[in-house]
């Protein structure tokens, strides 16, 4: 039985990687965002201050917090046995919740996943226990201490989106966009209240971690907050003007870089115990459990309701690994972009659908500020515009970034002021919440979510936090399982369970492959349009759509005859694909139309029909192949030879079609014309003598009534499918 329990503490630490290593993905945000975003420095040099920050906080952290320790569960209440059932639940449903969301690049709350997670596996222990004896499920909750976690947590979302907002529309009426000027007079003293409170932040979370601070000056630091923190204004507003003055200082880069570090060394310092609480909380019973003389399933893991510090070797390791995922780590990167095109204050593609709940949100924000406009003085709006007019610019604005250093400073400080306040007040914050939540609020302020973004960037938030609450149910849920399972199946469970999340981790590693690879297909086919390309894509981009729905066509009408719903579902997704891409192409070509040169208007115009047909025919064909599946699934009886052999004769004529168009476009001759319209007319000919025949099946019963109805619906979009090619063909 000890081998089966050695084999459970290498697993975890098995996990205890994999989670640093998903869960520091999906957190890079928080350190990374503002700088990255507003270009406060080459990324090389964000990665090294952010590293630096991580190693520090690892190496200062208290290692094992009382929430892995038991902040959730009793330790006086649990066996060896049953602490090792919930550990390894929880960490096999953290890993593996992580990762999906870092596949799909939403980003989450580590804590929340933590504490939701222990919760569903200690609650599923003591209601499996609880049926085979008098135990009380409750007691081995420690309920006080869930209900104050989640209380800060519902705290940060209430109170971080509007003071981001409040904040960002202050700073920005007094900076503006072009705040080259004001930063000459007003910079020193932003980058000294914005530096006294990072610092303040810092001091808050991590004075008492810092070895060779005493207790006695922690004492005297938290006496003494007010002074210091004066004192600490006073001296940067004057060291920042000097430097600024004789050395051409750039005080908001300091500010974002300075941040950056903050917020850095607080998530290692804090959030560590997140992906290596639980699994050190493990060994630590093993190894007392190995020097008892008492079975797994009556040893209490009393030893856990007594303070412990982790190895230097455990925290150095663990730094390391997270500094080494945060660069090279695709998914981080993609966690940290979702916040960022969210946020951001230029033109991006807009990956989220709008939503009712959206829509309904936008709908109620125009109203208020339809009503805010009818209260407040025209003259009033008139000053408040100007200063928020985005059209002009500071000189050192990077024209790639997604907001300037103004808004990242604001972020970076909003977000420490509310940390700092929350830890001075036993609130806590998730640094997860606090930041994301700031960022949109500092948005929406800045006007960068505007009519036309407003409803997907709702949408997208709204995602994120539906993601947030989906990680608590989804979490519990899940671990409540696994525990069970764990329970009452043992190492055979173990085994079951062990497959099952390898084969869950494959695929989610695949899906992200294909989301990747859509993302930047989409981003590369919309970027840097020019008069130039707009030719190019006139000339390239239209004829490769034409052959792909005509190959797309042919293996519709083949998986069709064969009743390949596999290849039905291939097609239908490449078809959905097609769409997304002419979406963002035309959005791109649209937004940059004010860049393109008068004689290239029409170019654009044609362009934008061009691309309005492709879509239109894609659809079609979407809704054909969604009513062929749907004409598999319900098992209707399949098409006879005659009908599979009518198929064929459509599916042949299309392609011949398609390639005269094709020739036409590539020589636009004359002759090549004329077979085109042979072509046409023998489609048009072959439709009506196929529908006829259709309905004479119908009426003799010669085949299936859903399968006649299905091939003249095909029939029907076979003529709207080449009646949009001729109209392509005349933009041309």
């Amino acid at each position: 039985m000890e081998g089966f329990y050695i084999t459970i503490i290498a697993i975890l630490l098995i996990l205890a990687i994999a989670d640093l290593i998903v869960g520091v993905s999906n957190d890079a945000l928080n350190f990374l965002g503002q700088a990255i975003g507003s270009k406060a420095a080459t990324y090389k040099t964000i990665l090294i201050v952010a590293s630096i920050g991580i190693l520090a906080g690892a190496i200062f952290s208290d290692g094992m917090m009382e929430i892995a320790r038991r902040g959730i569960f009793n330790p006086g209440q649990l066996t060896f046995s049953d602490l090792m059932i919930i550990c390894l639940s929880m960490m096999l449903a953290d890993v593996l919740l992580l990762d999906i969301f870092n596949a799909y690049g939403l980003p989450t709350s580590t804590t929340v996943s933590l504490v939701f997670e222990l919760l569903g596996a200690t609650l599923g222990l003591a209601l499996i226990k609880s049926f085979n004896g008098n135990v009380n499920p409750l007691t081995l909750i420690n309920i006080d201490s869930a209900f104050i976690i989640v209380l800060g947590i519902l705290l940060s979302l209430l109170i971080a989106f509007p003071l981001g907002a409040l904040v960002q529309f202050i700073t920005r009426c007094i900076f503006t966009f072009n705040y080259d000027k004001s930063l000459k007079y007003m910079g020193s003293i932003w980058g000294a209240i914005s530096i006294t409170i990072i610092m303040y932040f810092l001091v808050l979370k991590e004075a008492e971690h810092v070895p060779f601070i005493k207790n006695h000056t922690i004492i005297w630091i938290r006496n003494n907050e007010l002074i210091l923190f004066i004192s600490c204004f006073l001296f940067f507003i004057f060291l920042f003007q000097f430097l600024h003055s004789f050395f051409r200082l750039h005080i908001l880069k300091l500010v974002t870089l300075a941040g950056t570090f903050a917020l850095a060394m607080a998530f290692a310092s804090n959030d560590l115990v997140n992906f290596i609480g639980v699994p050190l909380a493990a060994l630590l019973a093993y190894n007392d459990f190995v020097a008892s003389v008492f079975q797994a399933d009556d040893f209490v893991v009393g030893i856990l309701l007594h303070p412990f510090k982790t190895p230097s070797g455990f925290l150095i390791i663990s730094g390391l690994i997270m500094i080494v995922t945060i660069v090279i780590s695709r998914k981080s990167r993609f966690v940290t972009q979702t916040a960022l095109d969210l946020s951001s204050q230029n033109d991006e593609y807009e990956r989220f659908k709008p939503s009712v709940f959206a829509q309904f949100l936008v709908r109620g924000f125009l109203i208020v500020n339809y009503l805010l406009k009818r209260i407040i003085p025209v003259s009033l709006q008139r000053q408040i515009d100007k200063r928020f007019d985005v059209a002009i610019k500071s000189k050192e604005y990077e024209p790639t970034a997604n907001f300037d250093l103004i808004r990242a400073s604001v972020n970076l400080v909003t977000a420490s002021m509310l940390i700092a306040f929350g830890t001075a007040h036993r609130m806590p914050f998730s640094t997860t919440f606090v930041t994301f939540m700031v960022g949109m609020g500092s948005s929406l302020a800045d006007r960068a979510w505007d009519r036309e973004n407003a409803v997907y960037r709702v949408a997208g938030m709204a995602t994120v936090l539906g993601g947030w609450f989906y990680t608590t149910m989804a979490g519990f849920f899940l671990a409540m399982v696994i525990a069970m399972l764990l329970y009452l199946g043992g190492a055979y469970a173990l085994i079951f369970i062990i497959i099952g999340f390898i084969v869950i981790t494959i695929r989610t590693h695949v899906a992200f492959r294909r989301i990747e690879m859509q993302r930047f297909a989409h981003r590369e086919i919309g970027e840097n349009i020019t008069d130039k390309s707009l030719q190019i894509i006139r000339k390239d981009y239209i004829s490769q759509n034409i052959s792909q729905i005509s190959e797309l066509f042919h293996l519709f009408t083949q998986a069709l005859c064969s009743a390949d719903r596999i290849a039905l579902k291939k097609c239908r997704y490449r078809l959905k694909n097609t769409i997304q891409k002419t979406i963002v192409l035309k959005q791109t070509i649209a937004k940059q139309i004010v860049h393109i040169e008068e004689e290239n208007i029409e170019e654009a115009k044609h362009l934008l029909e061009q691309l309005s047909l492709i879509n239109r025919i894609s659809k079609n064909l979407v809704f054909l192949v969604s009513q062929s599946i749907q004409f598999i699934n319900n098992g209707h009886r399949e098409f006879n030879a005659d009908q599979k052999n009518d198929i064929q004769q459509l599916d042949n004529l299309i392609l011949q079609f398609i390639d005269a168009i094709i020739v036409v476009q590539q020589t636009d001759k004359k002759d090549d014309f004329d077979n085109l319209l042979i072509r046409k007319k023998e489609l048009e000919e072959l439709e009506e003598n196929l529908k006829h025949k259709q309905i004479e099946c119908i009426k003799s019963n010669q085949a299936g009534i859903s399968a006649s109805l299905l091939l003249i619906e095909l029939i029907n979009e076979s003529a709207i499918l080449h009646g949009n090619y001729f109209k392509l063909l005349k933009l041309n």
